[in-house]
């Protein structure tokens, strides 16, 4: 009798198993041809059965789900689904970690060519967002610094006010050590990455290599955080 219970316990997993890789399969198809309601017809299913997946295919549900709320969000500008795929890259394993950074690179490249797209172009309210995305899906604190700035450009005083807040809590600075050489046609100073700076000097193109720590930007924040708040005060009495 015991050894029938393993069996059909043995032979329910297997099937449970097969019936996971089944849904995963289903669901990749669904976000590969862009198909958003059919993914997410499927997803149910599959939150119901992810407490009893194994890592491997635990990562392929995280990544999958946050590729279905990335597209999501991409068609619908919202926000909340984006930061919604995004917490979800926090949880795979360190492998999954891995092999996402590559997608949240590209995701991250993408977002950055938009944002700045929309600062150029003036629609700052759409660059704050922009760079506000940016700044969660890679905690970056410059991306919030401009997400700061194109929320004051924009007048957005209390987006501005919660950018500035938030800058304060993680002790964001702005300090950075910056790169410069010496055009050797132009005779000018140029500030330069890193990289192609040393490169340049390789090259002879470039000479005088120098390295100087840009300033603070703490008491900026500070600054702008109190008067965005004193801002939002003023406007509640009027």
């Amino acid at each position: 009798m015991k050894k029938q219970i393993i069996v059909a316990l043995a032979l329910s997993f297997s099937l449970y198993t097969f019936a996971q890789k089944k849904e995963l399969k289903a669901l990749d198809k669904a976000i590969e041809k862009q198909d958003i309601a059919t993914a997410k017809s499927i997803m149910p299913t599959l939150d119901g059965l992810v407490g009893n997946m194994d890592a491997k295919q635990k990562d392929k549900y995280y990544m999958l789900k946050a590729m279905m709320l990335m597209e999501e969000a991409g068609k619908t500008e919202d926000e909340a689904k984006f930061l919604q795929a995004v917490k979800l890259f926090d949880k795979l394993s360190s492998e999954g970690q891995k092999k996402a950074a590559f997608i949240k690179q590209g995701i991250e490249n993408e977002i950055l060519t938009e944002a700045n797209n929309s600062y150029t172009n003036g629609d700052f309210k759409d660059a704050s967002s922009g760079f506000a995305m940016l700044y969660e899906l890679s905690k970056d604190g410059e991306y919030l610094y401009y997400a700061s700035q194109s929320a004051l450009q924009a007048k957005d005083y209390d987006a501005a006010l919660g950018y500035f807040e938030t800058l304060k809590e993680i002790g964001y600075t702005g300090e950075e050590m910056q790169y410069y050489a010496v055009n050797k046609i132009s005779g000018e100073e140029e500030l330069l990455d890193k990289t192609t700076r040393d490169n340049y000097i390789k090259l002879g193109t470039h000479i005088k290599a120098t390295e100087r720590q840009s300033e603070s930007r703490e008491a900026e924040v500070v600054k702008m955080q109190l008067t965005m708040l004193e801002l939002k005060i003023l406007m509640t009495l009027i």
